[in-house]
């Protein structure tokens, strides 16, 4: 099987995390093992400070 990578973009709140579980949980239960990573996880991980600014 050929790898291949989901990419979800837009606005904040406007869902994309919601959506990219309800995908994980669908392609699980088709047999296939997702890997999902989501920025709030991977900057609690890394230890990156939320918010942005121009610098």
């Amino acid at each position: 099987m050929t790898a291949k990578v989901l990419w979800i973009t837009g606005f904040p709140g406007s869902g994309k995390t919601t959506t990219a579980n309800l995908i994980s949980e669908q392609l699980k239960l088709r047999g296939i093992a997702p890997v999902l990573l989501d920025g709030d996880q991977l900057r609690k991980v890394f230890g990156v400070a939320g918010g942005y600014s121009i610098e």
